[in-house]
């Protein structure tokens, strides 16, 4: 398994589409999350039906819808696919990232990778309030942030193994991941199109600046 991980509007959908395209199963964490609490019709707003839930059902709540959700994905994959590999997207702590990892037994025996994105904060910003339609000052936008960092998303950047600073372009965002997935991971190469236009020594270089 991949877990792409980063604070918000770092650019993890978009890498998760690209991850689509090149044979990945993606289980987004914030959409499954919110799909559960549209099934159980509750009440209470998301945060609070979280925070709730594991009052009933312990700190691992969430973890666990994950980990069913993973498991399910797991059995619609046929022996004959070309599924290359599980991406979890949007991981915001370490414990939960290991509590996955513990759960699940690989579908292609590989060990996991955690890959984490950033970008500047003013990117951030602007990214979040165009996504959200929405305007935030600088102390709201923080204190999303601060929400992350409490969560113990910090704890993931610490022990990444590779890092994208996803500060230009889609097209650089996705040389970058190709750079990762397929030279440093070795997944197969099919729809990339980084290593069409580059040779060996270029990627070796350029991945160096990528990797933690």
């Amino acid at each position: 398994m991949i877990f792409i991980t980063g604070p918000h509007a770092s650019g993890k959908t978009m890498t998760c589409e690209m991850l689509l395209t090149y044979g990945f199963v993606c289980v987004e964490l914030g959409t499954t999350l919110r799909a559960k609490h549209k099934e159980a019709d509750s009440r209470l707003d998301f945060g609070s039906w979280c925070q709730e839930e594991e009052k009933i059902y312990g700190k691992n709540f969430t973890d666990d819808v994950i980990v069913e959700k993973i498991k399910e994905e797991i059995k619609n994959i046929s022996e004959s696919s070309n599924i290359q590999d599980l991406a979890i997207v949007g991981s915001r702590s370490l414990r939960g990232i290991e509590y996955i990892i513990n759960k699940i037994v690989p579908i292609n025996k590989r060990d996991s990778a955690i890959v984490y994105l950033d970008s500047p904060y003013k990117i951030l910003k602007e990214r979040y309030c165009l996504r959200e339609n929405k305007q935030l000052t600088d102390l709201q936008f923080d204190s999303l942030l601060e929400g992350d960092r409490k969560i113990g998303i910090e704890t993931i950047f610490t022990s990444a193994d590779f890092f994208i600073w996803n500060d230009a372009s889609e097209f650089k965002l996705r040389n970058d991941l190709e750079r990762i997935l397929f030279f440093s991971l070795k997944y197969s190469r099919n729809n990339c199109s980084f290593f069409n236009n580059s040779n060996e020594s270029e990627i070796k270089g350029d991945l160096e600046n990528s990797t933690i």
